[in-house]
């Protein structure tokens, strides 16, 4: 009686070895998944801290110049080729005190899990706006 508990109890490991070959790809994608979500929600959150900081630094009477610089110093750990800053009204001199001012910033995210360029697409767009209200200089 022995012998054949033993024997039905190996023949299943087929079985179990078969039933994990089609499970491992599913969630190997869905790791993957998670991963660049968290790729792509870690580059949008750098997008919009650095609209808000370009807007701060135009709020305060900076050249575009500095604003872009601000912008891009404040995104290191993306591509600078890939990103587009656009501050509006883009005149320095139609911005006075109490009208205000936004710097848009938007950027494209390459995807890396295979096949989910199906589901979102490659590279994905992400834009971000942030608005303040011109201030009085300082000792002005």
């Amino acid at each position: 009686m022995k012998i054949a508990y033993w024997r039905k109890k190996t023949g299943r490991k087929g079985q179990a070895m078969t039933e994990l070959a089609f499970v491992i790809p599913i969630l190997l994608l869905l790791i993957m998944g998670i991963i660049q979500f968290g790729l792509v929600l870690k580059s949008y959150i750098a997008v919009a801290n650095g609209t808000r900081l370009g807007a701060r630094t135009a709020a305060v009477g900076k050249t575009n110049a500095q604003i872009t610089s601000k912008v891009l110093s404040a995104l290191p750990t993306l591509d600078a080729d890939r990103i587009t800053v656009n501050i509006t009204p883009s005149n320095e001199a139609s911005r006075t005190v109490g009208t205000d001012v936004t710097v848009s910033v938007a950027y494209s995210e390459n995807i890396i899990v295979p096949m989910m360029n199906l589901l979102v697409p490659d590279p994905m767009p992400m834009q971000a706006q942030s608005i303040m209200r011109m201030e009085k200089p300082v000792g002005g």
